[in-house]
């Protein structure tokens, strides 16, 4: 998901401009696994987000999944 407006820490409002080349905008990556699996891979990058030098927020929360499907390999 990309976001088109963001809150920075530093109280300053980001938005979308088509002119930027660098754009200051907020991410989330989202990522579903075994609590256990989650874990391991957020220390793995932790070290990659304590080096930032601008803010950052990374959250983990518990997810239900109401459905679930697999599907299929298409055979060409």
């Amino acid at each position: 998901m990309r976001g088109f407006m963001g809150f920075g820490s530093s109280s300053v409002i980001y938005s979308t401009k088509f002119w930027e080349i660098t754009e200051k905008l907020p991410v989330v990556v989202e990522i579903v696994d075994d609590p256990d699996k989650v874990e391991h891979f957020f220390e793995t990058i932790k070290p990659y987000f304590e080096k930032l030098r601008t803010g950052c927020l990374v959250t983990i929360d518990k997810t239900h999944i109401a459905l679930y499907k697999s599907g299929t390999k298409k055979n060409k």
